[in-house]
């Protein structure tokens, strides 16, 4: 299987070979510690307050291998995201704003750049939209469930943008290359473990079985930096990948998604 990567914000460092998600801070004299320490909007954000999600109900659409049934099984799930992330911001205390979806050709561009080679979505934080290459492989894969967590990866990057996260991030130092890496994939990790609060909190309604998330992590599993050849190890190892995603899905809760304070190992 090709390994693929979600990208959660389209930066200018990518043209210079990074494939990353946020901007941290270019402080790189003091370096931050490790596990992060001293950031509040990181380490003690409202969104890891108000416990476990209330289950919703989630309309999963079928999906056939073309591009109007990719277009309206994305849009479906972004529904209900909407949903599920606008009542459970509020009741954190955090103001909510739908993003703007966009599907473009996978000649096209996202957040003013060419869209990026094996690259399966985008998140712009500028336009706080969510971008989607049509006629890509999304449905090359084991699992058909990995298109709603593709979508939902995409959003957590956007509830990211909205609590602050991604600004705490931004102002993080990093002394260098490798701590920069630290941080991006910190912010990925987190991404993944909102995935699986999400769809923690709609599993009940989508008739799914064990195997069925069992096969999921398989195939994110497979998505990780050790996976991919010469790549920037900025989104996470598989193993990690795989922890931090059933972790979220198994707590329903963003209070389980606390990166920023983890060993450095768990976020490796």
């Amino acid at each position: 299987m090709t390994t693929r990567r979600i990208i959660g914000t389209f930066l200018p460092a990518l043209l210079a070979g990074l494939v990353l998600a946020g901007v941290p801070g270019t402080a790189e004299a003091a370096g931050a510690r490790y596990p992060v320490k001293d950031a509040p909007l990181l380490t003690h954000n409202p969104l890891y307050k108000g416990g476990v999600f209330k289950q919703v109900a989630c309309e999963e659409p079928e999906i056939e291998d073309s591009r109007a049934s990719v277009k309206r099984y994305t849009l479906a799930i972004v529904r209900c995201l909407d949903r599920v992330w606008s009542a459970e911001l509020r009741r954190r205390g955090l103001a909510f704003r739908k993003p703007v979806v966009r599907f473009v050709s996978e000649k096209g561009r996202a957040c003013g750049k060419k869209w990026p080679e094996d690259t399966i979505a985008i998140y712009c934080r500028s336009e706080r939209s969510l971008n989607f290459p049509i006629g890509s492989d999304l449905l090359d894969d084991e699992s058909d469930l990995f298109l709603l967590t593709v979508v939902a990866h995409e959003y957590a990057h956007h509830v990211q943008s909205l609590s602050g996260i991604t600004k705490g991030n931004q102002r993080l130092a990093y002394r260098n290359k490798k701590e920069l890496n630290e941080q991006y994939r910190r912010q990925e990790l987190q991404a993944e473990c909102l995935t699986g609060v999400f769809t923690g909190s709609v599993w009940e309604s989508l008739a799914r079985t064990a195997g069925d998330w069992r096969l999921l992590l398989a195939s994110q599993r497979m998505t990780g930096d050790d996976y991919v050849e010469g790549g920037v190890r900025d989104h996470g190892k598989g193993a990690n990948i795989v922890y931090w995603m059933d972790r979220g899905f198994r707590a329903v809760s963003p209070s389980a998604c606390n990166t920023w304070t983890a060993a450095s190992a768990r976020v490796a």
